[in-house]
């Protein structure tokens, strides 16, 4: 079980990353121009120019990690952690009823958990896409699926943390923390690289109004009669 689980993680971090490479290149035209230096072109004195041309801006570092975290994480937690968490359910009860309602508390956590990580996953994916490709409600979309990430892996943790006391087993918190943590930093990450794309589509649509605010006036100027 655990080989298939690591072929299957495996598996998944190649697609994850395969999918934000072809994301990315096919979004090199969304992020705006940035201009290349100025080029002597033209022979004859009256021929010779300076010309500036500008290519693609490509997409900015910090998102294409976060993004590309996202799809690989999106993955795995449908994949792997979604199906191995449904695997703590059938672990048996202990005697005393203290334990027993801690492995009560604890399996709901962990079966509400894991049902949810089956759709978190594609809201990873899908969320990492729409950033990538700028889409127009891309800041919001991951913006609230950063928000209900970092409350899967609180519960996640919290669930884990009630199952080893059941157990009395403190390896099992040392295992489910890293993988939680790893997802809480995600979602903080996230959350971030959504207020830095928010805020340079909020910079482009000032420039956008401020370049026809321009043009109206001139063509106001332009039909005065003086």
């Amino acid at each position: 079980m655990a080989e298939l689980l690591a072929r299957i993680a495996l598996l998944s971090a190649m697609i994850g990353a395969v999918l934000t490479a072809w994301w990315a290149w096919r979004a090199r035209d969304r992020w705006g121009r940035v201009s290349r230096p100025a080029a002597l072109v033209g022979v004859g004195p009256y021929r010779r120019a300076l010309v500036r041309s500008h290519a693609p801006r490509p997409v900015p570092l910090s998102v294409v990690l976060v993004a590309g975290t996202g799809c690989v994480w999106g993955f795995l937690t449908t994949l792997v952690f979604a199906p191995s968490g449904l695997v703590f359910l059938l672990a048996p009860a202990r005697h005393d009823p203290v334990r027993q309602i801690l492995l009560t508390l604890s399996g709901l956590g962990v079966f509400a958990t894991a049902v949810a990580a089956f759709a978190l996953g594609p809201s990873l994916v899908r969320a990492s896409r729409a950033l990538l490709e700028r889409e127009p409600d891309a800041d919001e979309r991951a913006l609230s699926v950063a928000t209900w990430s970092s409350l899967h892996h609180a519960m996640v943790l919290l669930s884990f943390v009630l199952f080893a006391v059941h157990e009395d087993d403190a390896r099992i918190v040392a295992i489910v923390a890293v993988p939680c943590a790893i997802g809480l930093v995600h979602a903080w990450s996230l959350g971030r690289v959504s207020r830095i794309v928010a805020r340079v589509q909020r910079c482009e649509r000032d420039d956008e109004d401020a370049s026809s605010e321009s043009a109206a006036i001139l063509a106001i100027g332009d039909r005065s009669p003086l």
